[in-house]
């Protein structure tokens, strides 16, 4: 007895008209009506993942346009042009590999060939599969026929990568995107073929099959034929996990199980004994992520939208108490443990190693006085409410109109510019008692707390005579900073401010140019600015910006209200200060910044960016520090450009 082959399932069960094509009614429906009015074109191309349909619509397509009897768009596979196409004897019918005929010779031979008219059949037609893989060369060599052929030339290109192929081949063409079969299409052509070949054979284990194969329907075919040859009698959902070296359904419960118990030590004796037995580690990763997402659609309440999950319906009821023990939350961040690493180790550990690393850091949130999420929050939220009701700190924040800074307060360094004024200077009258600033409980609302003290700002940029130094140390850390509750807000009462700007003021004050005079006028000022640009960060028109947050993210602070104009304060002394600040002025932004300004202050206010200088130093002083690096790389620059010249 001579041996043969078996014919595959998906070979003996490739569709023969467009109606047995699965899926892609889209496609048939528009072939089938060109065929229809006699109006199918000179090239198209057939696109999609594999196992679709695009060799068997193509071969289909071919069969129509040379038909003798044709039945409403479809082949009648009875006459001879159908006979010899089917048995693969028609020589007007060509079929290429791109893959293994890619070069330039090859396209040179068939546009020779392309003018002889068919021997057998009306068309002549070239099925050219794969033709992404053609060369660059090929491709040009094949342009001009794929553009203007003879009338009695069909061409079918058929990829699965169309990114590949050259606009100019893609304008060239009728391009058809095929799609990926859903999971039902392929259990019920693959329950279909379980019929015509006598199997019997569980739905739950065709949805098994329909989700190994990943939407191909030629997949799922050679599965189901791989199932066949392990038990033929009866194909249920262990023959199919047996067959496929599919984990058991049950081992993705007590894995689930052990990591919401939090319970490592059992997890991964679990994943052990799996490894022992010979699992295969990327294929068990692959099983545990579905049936975690099969857990997330069952939370949710749309299990049924997207499919079953594995080995059971969305009735289990396992699988449903599980998901009610669990929050969205809980789900997603398994989820996110098991898809981080990389299991196909070509570039890490083993995929043992890495399921094992993910399931633990997975079952770490549930471990025993681990912080759940939603307790997490609870805790923010008290700690919120109890920051409401502190204090603010007292930090002085310099304009840029600062004229002049005395040697004693520059030595004050980093601590805040009152209470060293306070303690180096002699001591001043005691103020009225109006001039002492009133501490105001803090309102629900932010914007309320704000609008008063903001309304009731004098003219004028609020000045501290606090050096750049010692701005950008306490500014930065604090005025940048959005508070996470609105603090108690300064207001002070009016008060006669001797002495500001040099002038004479009381007691004369040492010729300090009266800065103690407006320490406690200004400090609340600066206090009320600084809480005013905290809120407006906070505002939805301002935080939701990342690249304007980015911007303003160390780089200005607050200095005040000029009229009806905010000021925002940047370092001269950083290079980047110029553009930052017209990242700041940008339409967009300013406009952003406005609108909240607008809305926290309860009036329109302008923005208007400005330079913060170094003051210049009195006679006397030490020179500013120069970086010897800098000034070599300059001794050098100028040497080659004096010996250039």
């Amino acid at each position: 007895m001579t041996p043969t082959t078996a014919q595959s399932l998906y070979r003996t069960w490739r569709s023969r008209t467009f109606s047995e094509v699965v899926g892609q009614g889209h496609i048939t429906q528009t072939l089938r009506n060109a065929v229809r009015a006699h109006a199918v074109g000179h090239a198209y191309l057939l696109t999609g993942p594999r196992g679709t349909g695009k060799t068997s619509t193509a071969r289909i397509l071919a069969r129509a346009v040379n038909c003798l009897q044709p039945r409403e768009g479809e082949p009648c596979n009875e006459c001879a042009p159908c006979r010899s196409i089917l048995q693969n004897r028609c020589l007007d019918i060509v079929e290429i590999d791109a893959a293994s005929n890619n070069s330039v010779d090859d396209m040179r031979d068939l546009r020779d060939k392309v003018n002889f008219a068919p021997a057998e059949v009306k068309r002549k037609v070239y099925i050219v599969d794969e033709c992404h893989m053609l060369s660059t060369s090929a491709f040009n060599a094949l342009l001009k026929t794929l553009e203007e052929p003879p009338a009695h030339v069909l061409f079918l290109l058929a990829t699965t990568d169309v990114h590949k192929v050259p606009a100019t081949i893609t304008s060239r063409c009728q391009r058809l995107d095929f799609r990926i079969i859903s999971a039902d299409d392929i259990v019920d052509r693959l329950a279909y073929v379980c019929a015509q070949e006598g199997m019997q054979a569980e739905r739950s284990a065709l949805e098994i099959i329909a989700q190994q194969a990943t939407g191909s329907l030629r997949d799922a075919l050679s599965l189901l034929e791989q199932v066949r040859a392990y038990n033929d009698a009866r194909i249920g959902v262990a023959e199919v996990e047996d067959a496929l070296g599919l984990a058991r359904r049950e081992t993705l419960a007590r894995l689930a199980d052990s990591i919401v118990g939090g319970d490592p030590g059992a997890a991964l004796a679990l994943i052990g004994d799996l490894a022992a037995a010979g699992t295969d580690m990327r294929q068990y990763a692959k099983q545990l992520v579905q049936y975690w997402r099969d857990l997330l659609l069952l939370r949710v309440g749309s299990a049924g939208a997207s499919g079953r999950p594995h080995g059971a319906g969305p009735g289990d009821p396992a699988m449903a108490a599980l998901a009610a023990r669990l929050t969205p939350v809980d789900i997603t961040a398994v989820l996110k443990a098991i898809l981080q690493p990389d299991y196909s180790g070509r570039r890490s550990a083993s995929a043992q190693w890495q399921l094992e690393l993910a399931v633990v850091e997975a079952g770490a949130r549930f471990a025993p006085g681990e912080t759940r999420p939603a307790d997490a929050a609870r805790t923010d939220a008290a700690r919120v409410a109890a920051s409401a009701s502190a204090p603010a700190p007292a930090v002085a924040v310099a304009a840029s109109r600062a004229q002049s800074v005395t040697p004693r307060e520059a030595s004050a360094g980093a601590a805040p510019v009152q209470e060293a004024s306070r303690a180096t200077m002699p001591a001043a009258p005691t103020p009225a008692p109006a001039a002492t600033p009133v501490v105001e409980a803090a309102s629900h609302d932010p914007l309320e707390a704000i609008r008063t003290p903001i309304s009731e700002l004098p003219t004028g940029v609020a000045i501290a005579r606090t050096p750049v130094e010692t701005l950008w140390e306490t500014g930065r850390a604090e005025a940048l900073a959005p508070p996470a509750a609105p603090a108690p807000v300064l207001t002070p009462a009016p008060a006669q401010r001797d002495g500001v700007d040099g002038t004479d003021g009381a007691d004369g004050a040492d010729g300090a140019d009266g800065a103690d005079g407006a320490d406690g006028a200004d400090g609340a000022d600066l206090q009320n600015a600084r809480r005013l640009w905290a809120l407006v960060r906070q505002h939805e028109a301002v935080r939701d910006k990342r690249r304007l947050n980015a911007v303003l993210d160390g780089s200005c602070i607050p200095g005040g209200l000029d009229g009806d104009c905010f000021v925002l304060l940047f370092d001269a002394r950083d290079t980047r200060s110029k553009f930052m600040q017209d990242q700041v002025m940008a339409q967009q932004n300013r406009a952003a910044i406005e609108e909240a300004l607008r809305a926290v202050a309860g009036r329109a206010v302008t923005l208007r960016c400005d330079t913060l200088r170094q003051p210049s130093s009195p006679a006397g002083d030490r020179a500013p520090k120069t970086d010897p690096f800098v000034d070599e790389a300059a001794r050098r620059l100028r040497a080659i450009h004096m010996d250039r010249t």
